[in-house]
């Protein structure tokens, strides 16, 4: 190959020409760029346009859009890279290494050496660390890919802790890469403390359960179910636990609700909050409860994937009306 564009752009986006870093000193350049660098297929240019110029009328946004794809293309190390058409713009695949694209692909595999290398990919949030102030269509872009990849992460690990993995120390290692991530699920709580009791380390067993309940307490305001504790207790007393297969706790929830929060993710990442924080509500009588009837604030209706509380939720709902 004459020349290797890189393009990684799940976690802090970098640039490299054969091996070098490649500058791009506009943002918005590096925006459009990233927008293309982000799927394999041509874009239309209607749709580029409308992304970084929303709020212009869509003649100066098309004008817009040319005059930034001629600065990309003389910016760019090789001619080829850029590749437009009439009516589509794309950047040239066999001289582009994306990191998004290469990652889908793997993650869509049903080989684990595959989900291996996707994890491998993933350095963080997509574009993390990048803003474009002037577009609010791109602003809800980044953040709409960038609880794709999360999510297309996380069950990749998941994949991998349930059975894709060579062997418990190997699991280990990407139930913690979970946790890093997304430390409400307990269901991969519950799995490492079944993992560090099936390697014979069973003090990491019972510090993984005690990091559950700190975690669960201090966000939720809830203890482990009843499975967690039975697997702390097999740990603790020296039995082998069985692996169990985790439950996806978001098939548990009200479909409503599930849809309800799923259409107000994208706002979590725009504001820049990936945690899911539940707050409680103190009555003078000494109860408490959440916000509302949902059990979110209003700042907290945001990430699908912190749909695992919802089943704290309603258990800490019931348990207080008792």
């Amino acid at each position: 190959m004459e020349g290797h564009f890189e393009i990684q752009l799940l976690g802090p986006p970098q640039l490299r020409w054969q091996e070098r870093p490649f500058a791009l000193s506009r943002r918005q350049a590096r925006a459009l760029l990233f927008r293309l660098a982000a799927e394999s297929q041509p874009i239309p240019r209607e749709k580029l346009a409308d992304l970084l110029w929303s709020e212009t009328s869509p003649a100066k946004a098309r004008r817009n859009l040319t005059r930034l794809l001629s600065y990309l293309r003389g910016q760019f190390p090789h001619p080829d890279l850029l590749q437009t058409g009439g009516t589509t713009v794309s950047l040239n695949h066999g001289m582009v290494r994306s990191d998004a694209v290469l990652f889908s692909e793997l993650c869509r595999s049903d080989d684990h050496e595959a989900w291996q290398s996707a994890v491998s990919l993933y350095r963080g949030p997509f574009l993390s660390g990048f803003i474009l102030d002037e577009s609010r269509e791109f602003e809800s872009w980044q953040s709409l890919m960038g609880r794709h990849f999360e999510e297309l992460y996380l069950k990749t690990l998941r994949r991998l802790i349930l059975g894709g993995s060579d062997g418990p120390a190997q699991a280990i290692g990407y139930a913690g890469l979970y946790l890093a991530v997304d430390d409400l699920a307990e269901d991969i709580h519950r799995q490492l403390i079944t993992l560090y009791a099936q390697t014979g380390d069973r003090a990491a067993a019972l510090r993984q359960y005690e990091e559950c309940v700190f975690v669960l307490e201090r966000e939720l305001g809830v203890e482990p179910l009843p499975e967690t504790r039975a697997a702390y207790e097999a740990a603790r007393d020296g039995r082998l636990p069985a692996l169990r297969g985790t439950n996806n706790h978001v098939l548990s929830c009200h479909k409503a609700q599930a849809q309800s929060y799923s259409n107000r993710c994208y706002r979590c990442i725009t504001a820049g909050s990936r945690r899911y924080r539940p707050s409680r509500r103190r009555h003078n009588d000494g109860r408490s409860d959440f916000r509302d009837g949902s059990g979110f604030s209003t700042r907290q209706l945001h990430c699908n994937r912190h749909l695992v509380g919802l089943r704290h939720a309603g258990r800490l709902r019931h348990r207080r009306q008792k």
